[in-house]
């Protein structure tokens, strides 16, 4: 700092400088006479300094102190000069950009805000077409819904089959022993005579269950063959002559009374 002000104020600051030197050499020389005074003079005087000649570093550092310098030779325009004498360096690059920091917490939920107003009605849409293809005729809708009185086309029909022959089954079955039925058919004693007939009172033959109580019961299911399907163990065999209708159906330790009691039920298919 100081040799810089020294080169743009040589002749002040040395001025000053100089002046001290020869104040301090005066005052050796008037002490010490004027032998000493000769030889100072012959060392240092003013001529012998140029302007300029003096730098910063000829000056031992702190030698100069407030002192030293003349009141009001340092203003602040020689300063501001001498600062801005200075080059300023070139700028150096750009940092590295540092890491992101964690993120913050969240904050807490706003105020919900007020109702906006209600926006303008929307266009109205095209018109659709029906789709008619489940639709139905007159006449398609009659035959899928009977009328108040109405009567439909199979109501006489169960499963398939005819009214008046689910009748003629209920009506055509005969059952009986050896003092009844059970003689008309040719069966012995001590067998379960099962008759058939149609409604025009000929033997037809047709599957049925039968069932004797007792203290020793039978069971069975005989089918339109006279073979038995199935049966209790006490059930000993089956006589029949196909297309009669009749059946025969021999028991072992069955009593006369458990006979007379049993219940045979057709069956909807032969």
């Amino acid at each position: 700092m100081i040799s810089k002000l020294l080169s743009r104020a040589g002749r002040a600051v040395a001025g000053q400088w100089l002046g001290a030197t020869l104040g301090a050499l005066a005052l050796f020389v008037a002490l010490g006479g004027t032998s000493v005074a000769a030889s100072a003079a012959k060392l240092i005087t003013g001529k012998d300094i140029r302007n300029g000649s003096v730098t910063g570093a000829d000056i031992k550092n702190r030698s100069i102190t407030a002192v030293d310098i003349k009141k009001g030779s340092i203003t602040p325009d020689l300063l501001a000069n001498t600062a801005d004498s200075r080059s300023a360096g070139t700028a150096g690059a750009t940092g590295a950009t540092g890491p992101a920091g964690p993120a913050g917490p969240q904050g807490p939920r706003g105020e919900r805000g007020p109702q906006g107003p209600q926006g303008p009605q929307g266009p109205r849409g095209e018109t659709g077409t029906v789709d008619t293809s489940q639709f139905f005729t007159k006449e398609q809708s009659d035959e899928r819904y009977l009328r108040a009185n109405g009567k439909a086309a199979d109501a006489d029909r169960v499963d398939g089959l005819d009214g008046s022959d689910l009748r003629r089954a209920a009506d055509d079955l005969q059952i009986g022993v050896a003092n009844g039925v059970g003689d008309a058919l040719g069966c012995p004693t001590d067998a379960l005579a099962v008759g058939i007939v149609n409604g025009k009172g000929a033997g037809t033959d047709h599957r049925f269950t039968f069932n004797v109580p007792g203290p020793s019961p039978a069971y069975g299911q005989v089918r339109g063959d006279g073979t038995l399907r199935s049966g209790s163990a006490n059930v000993t065999g089956i006589e029949h002559a196909p297309g009669t209708g009749a059946y025969c159906i021999k028991l072992d330790g069955v009593t006369q009374n458990a006979i007379e009691s049993s219940v045979v039920s057709l069956h909807i298919s032969g």
